[in-house]
């Protein structure tokens, strides 16, 4: 579970340099959403599995409202 971890980590470092790069919001709100994934495979150490699925379900449904809004 350790190294899962890590690549989430990884993930979290690789998509906040992609967003601060990125110019098209397209770009910006995907990897936003890999975030939160990221965000949830870190919180299954910590919570349990209905908490973590709310914050990543709650997440990409921001991400789903940013995306109707900006098109």
């Amino acid at each position: 579970m350790a190294i899962l971890e890590w690549v989430a980590v990884a993930i979290i470092v690789i998509t906040s340099v992609g967003m601060l790069i990125a110019r098209d919001w397209r770009v910006s709100v995907s990897l936003l959403a890999a975030q939160y994934l990221a965000m949830f495979i870190l919180l299954l150490a910590h919570l349990p599995l209905g908490m973590a699925s709310v914050k990543v379900v709650a997440g990409w449904m921001s991400c789903a409202i940013i995306g109707m809004t900006r098109s």
